[in-house]
């Protein structure tokens, strides 16, 4: 048994050596007789660089580090480049070539970013859907689901979880400042106190949160290998899957076949 268990670990540790990351996007067009279509793709990295398009540092030690002294590859990995840039641009306009559809409105989930990084966010990413689209209009919201934020309400039968569909909406100034923001409860849970998931608006042209927050909740209803709502939205879950399913492949530099751009094979 400690022989298995030393293999896996050193198997664990020559793939974290690899200072890579696969950054995983999926996107569904939503056509106005109601039909979706999706594509995907994969953006692979050094690892934890989140920021898709952020300027690259410069490689070697920084200067208050002495260069003498040798680093561990995990030391190495605090000092992460950025991803591939324009990567969020390139997709958008394939999916636009791939489906021959012009979108009135796109909403992007991003998943996969902290706290500190909204402004980021804001300067790299969303700049890179305006570039791609300049006369659409979008909504941009990141997504946190590791919070410690809890809500119950008070019933004939004492404090208990909220129902699916709970939305908090209102004074949240002490979680973010300058970005507005809300509370989505899509599940239940029977074991535990439910716990909600966080949606900060980074940006939104026009869109009246009530319509995004119901078609937020809807999207949770849309995973096609569960029957029962889901906890994040139908392509974040999927990009996800997609990241995962690419990211345990021992390859170095991985491309998808255009033949699996529309498909779901991930699933």
């Amino acid at each position: 048994m400690s022989i298995t268990i030393k293999k896996v670990f050193e198997e664990q540790k020559k793939r974290y050596r690899q200072r890579r990351s696969i950054g995983g996007f999926v996107g569904v067009v939503i056509t106005k007789d109601g039909k979706f279509h999706t594509s995907c793709a994969i953006n692979p990295h050094e690892a934890r660089a989140e920021i898709m398009g952020e300027h690259r540092k410069p490689k070697g030690p920084s200067p208050e580090m002495d260069p003498t002294k040798e680093f561990a590859p995990e030391e190495v990995l605090d000092r992460p480049e950025g991803c591939e840039d324009n990567a969020l641009s390139k997709f958008i306009l394939r999916i636009v070539s791939e489906h021959k559809v012009t979108p009135d409105h796109i909403i992007i989930y991003r998943d996969g970013v902290g706290g500190s990084q909204f402004d980021a966010v804001r300067d790299y990413e969303v700049q890179q859907v305006t570039s791609a689209l300049p006369r659409v209009s979008m909504t941009y919201l990141v997504i946190q689901k590791g919070i410690h934020t809890r809500f119950f309400i008070e019933g004939p039968q004492g404090v208990a979880s909220p129902p699916p569909g709970t939305i908090y909406y209102g004074d949240l100034s002490l979680y973010i400042e300058n970005y507005e923001n809300f509370f989505l409860i899509p599940t239940t849970c029977n074991l535990s106190t439910v716990k909600p998931v966080h949606y900060i608006l980074i940006r939104n042209d026009g869109l009246p949160v009530r319509e995004l927050q119901q078609l937020t909740y809807c999207f949770c209803h849309l995973y096609p290998n569960w029957t029962n709502s889901i906890k994040l939205p139908f392509p974040t879950q999927a990009a996800h899957k997609l990241s995962y399913l690419v990211g345990d492949l021992k390859i170095d530099k991985p491309v998808l076949h255009a033949h699996l751009h529309r498909s779901l094979f991930y699933l």
